[in-house]
């Protein structure tokens, strides 16, 4: 994994993932690629935004799902 410090607030993360053999089908393979960005708000506030791609192939089926998630943390 790879981070980039863009500014002293900012952090950019991108991820790409391969599966060769999902274990549960000979012919099954997935990759997933996505970014997660770090935004730091305040010292003790800071929010993080990820989504991520995932395309599964099994036989002659495909699968394409998207995700991602917000999050916004508070430190005491």
């Amino acid at each position: 994994m790879y981070r980039y410090n863009a500014t002293e607030k900012l952090a950019i993360t991108p991820g790409v993932q391969y599966w060769d053999d999902l274990g549960f089908a000979s012919d099954a393979d997935q990759w997933r690629g996505g970014l997660t960005v770090d935004y730091k708000i305040t010292p003790d506030l800071a929010s993080r935004a990820s989504m991520q791609y995932t395309n599964r192939d099994i036989g002659a089926d495909t699968e394409e799902l998207v995700g991602g998630f917000v999050r916004l943390q508070r430190d005491f």
